[in-house]
């Protein structure tokens, strides 16, 4: 995945290098500021009742009333995080070092590992490691990490510092003259490939020293930076690189470069550099074979993003000489789709080891706030262990867990109140209880308070206690929040003010209305020649034209063609235990498909398929569609890209997929 800004609305990277880790979508739509709270009580005068902690664990969807009486309260804005994701790195963590044991047992508790009294990162990551007989492999993988922190030799220094290009405006910084040589050479051949299309200065220098004992490998830089000419991979004013920027700051040790080298803007979907240049293909193989030449002496490689881990066999230089041997993490936990690993490179001769591989997800995944705790916790161990390889102290041991709960870009779209405020710890709690109901461990009032680190220092009279009815911290959480919720509510300044009126009327008026009213309003807004003319209403009967023309009454049909599907086939055969909540409601949904009534048979369909139409000829196909082209889909050996099962199809994915 490439280096870019995300956008709201955010959930996971869909269309671009998305990691084939599955997700649980936890996030509750927002909602416009004026609704009423649904579900909650309302007194003689109109003023609701607020949530009791019953309504919180059990009413329809509870965070989504939650969320609302936190706006409404005005209890919102504390969890609105100072950073904002346009602006550079994270601010440092305030006044709170967290000393190793704390991090590491919080981590540990998140991955669900037991480690008694672990003294290192390495430590607890290499006791991770399955097949790894003392006699073969473990001893000579110590002593070649060893040699990584301690040698001097195999800890070259940039010449200057890697953060100072900040400072230079008419050529690139100098970190290793070697680099210098390669660099100015690969530059001009880029430029030349492209026709002069590409501006020599826009191209994106490696940092750090050619033979540094730990390298990061990102896929490409785009222009979200203060330094958009003459730049540094290691640019800390990129958000992608906050998490590198968080782990080993401007470490001089440390050789940060992109695979291509090449500013681009992201484009939902990917880029399209074949369409952007004309020899792409020259151009591609040339950012390689640089690649590799800088690889060559690497000794710990760290492949950042799905596009690069798909590929990294063409980013290393492996002869007839070396063996890449797979050593994989006895860790129930799916990383790019497997169990997380290493590859260690050792020559045949010798059994010599030579370079370790590392793969971490782009460090934008964890800008979306439900990505999995265990990943996020996987991932910090997994930086951390590399940092002490290399010698260095991770700055922020923790940084991915950190990133569940921070502030995320609204778009400045004021009108959309959840993306405005973010709702950050609100997420954050919703998504640790779904965790604690699903697996039945409740997690450790630590991990608690550090999750929620940033509301308890709001609320300094506040005292964390387990709820009495479930023993879950978390829920004690949630008790205090609608403390506060009620407590603001109740005064007279919160029932005078806009707020206050606004929500008190609209409480009322939802009495008075029949439950019809939203359709009646809906007709009639139809019924507007603004509407008639409108993008909405051509998209609108355009799929009305679509669905007219379908062929009808083929639900077994489609059905059994459903069930053809890769991704369908290995839903119905995993492990439910390794399958998310949304993959286990899927799962549940094709084994009782009987039991569904018509109108929630065509809704699982709507959500997670698209059928093969005349203007959509990449759909699903099945009997009968019409279709007078032969069925020649590999669908025992490709994933159908018409079908989605880990999710929702969302807004517009499908209208892309037409012609």
């Amino acid at each position: 995945m490439e280096r870019y800004l995300i956008k709201l609305p955010k959930r996971c990277p869909d269309d671009q290098e998305q990691p084939l880790a599955k997700k649980t979508k936890t996030e509750a739509q927002p909602s416009a500021s004026g609704s009423s709270i649904q579900g909650a009580t309302v007194s003689a005068f109109g003023e609701p009742a607020g949530l009791s902690l019953a309504d919180i664990e059990q009413g329809g969807d509870p965070s989504q009333r939650v969320e609302k009486a936190l706006l409404e309260s005005g209890v919102a804005d504390e969890m609105e995080d100072d950073e904002d994701d346009e602006k550079g790195p994270a601010p440092e963590e305030s006044d709170y070092d967290a000393s190793f044991s704390e991090n590491s047992r919080e981590v540990l508790a998140h991955l669900g590992v037991r480690h008694e009294n672990a003294n290192s990162w390495s430590e607890i990551l290499l006791t991770l490691c399955v097949g790894l007989p003392m006699w073969e492999y473990l001893d000579s993988l110590k002593d070649f990490l060893q040699k990584c922190t301690w040698r001097s030799s195999w800890r070259p220094a940039s010449l200057s510092p890697t953060g100072d290009f900040l400072l230079i405006n008419d050529d690139w910084a100098s970190h290793d003259l070697s680099i210098d040589e390669k660099w100015a050479a690969f530059t001009q051949k880029v430029k030349e490939l492209s026709g002069d299309k590409i501006e020599i200065s826009s191209l994106v220098k490696p940092s750090g020293p050619l033979n540094a004992v730990l390298t990061t490998q990102w896929h490409f830089p785009t222009w979200v930076t203060e330094s958009p000419f003459y730049g540094s991979t290691m640019d800390h004013t990129n958000p992608s690189l906050r998490a590198q920027f968080a782990k080993f700051k401007h470490d001089p040790h440390v050789k940060t470069q992109d695979t291509l080298p090449i500013r681009e803007s992201f484009t939902r979907g990917g880029v399209q550099w074949d369409k952007h240049y004309a020899n792409w293909p020259q151009i591609k193989e040339t950012c390689l074979e640089f690649t590799r030449w800088l690889n060559r002496n690497s000794k710990i490689i760290m492949i950042v993003g799905e596009e690069n881990v798909r590929g990294w066999l063409d980013l290393i230089e492996l002869d007839d000489t070396v063996e890449a041997i797979k050593v994989k993490f006895n860790l129930d936990l799916p990383i790019f789709g497997e169990t997380p690993c290493l590859q260690i490179i050792r020559s045949k001769l010798t059994k010599e080891i030579q370079q370790i591989v590392l793969f971490s997800f782009h460090s934008q995944y964890f800008f979306y706030r439900d990505i999995s705790m265990r990943v996020r916790a996987w991932h910090d161990l997994l930086w951390n262990a590399a940092a002490e390889w290399a010698n260095i102290k991770p700055a922020k041991p923790c940084f991915f867990l950190r990133q569940s709960d921070v502030k995320q870009s609204s778009g400045n779209n004021p009108k959309r109140a959840g993306d405005k405020y973010g709702f950050t710890q609100l997420n954050l709690a919703r998504s640790l209880r779904a965790r604690e109901k699903k697996t039945g461990i409740l997690f450790p009032d630590f991990v608690i308070r550090n999750a929620f680190r940033k509301t308890i220092n709001k609320n300094p009279t506040w005292t964390l206690t387990a709820d009495p009815k479930t023993g879950s911290f978390l829920c004690g959480i949630f008790s205090l929040w609608q403390q506060k919720i009620q407590a603001t509510q109740s005064t007279k300044e919160y029932q005078m003010s806009d707020a206050g009126r606004r929500q008190f009327s609209v409480a009322i008026d939802t009495l008075a209305k029949s439950k019809n009213a939203a359709v009646e309003a809906s007709k009639a807004a139809r019924q507007t020649e603004e509407y008639k003319a409108s993008d909405s209403n051509k998209n609108r009967l355009q799929k009305l034209s679509r669905a007219h023309a379908a062929p009808k009454n083929k639900g077994p049909e489609k059905m059994r063609a459903l069930r053809k599907v890769k991704q369908v086939v290995e839903l119905l055969t995993a492990d439910p235990d390794t399958l998310t909540p949304q993959q286990n409601f899927n799962r549940s949904k094709l084994e009782n498909w009987d039991a569904e009534n018509a109108n929630q048979q065509r809704l699982f369909f709507s959500r997670h398929v698209a059928w093969w139409a005349p203007d959509c000829p990449s759909g699903l196909r099945y009997q009968g569609d019409g279709c007078p082209d032969e069925d020649t889909f590999d669908y025992e050996g490709t994933y159908h890209p018409a079908v989605v099962m880990d999710r929702n199809f969302r807004a517009g994915e499908k209208e892309k997929m037409c012609i």
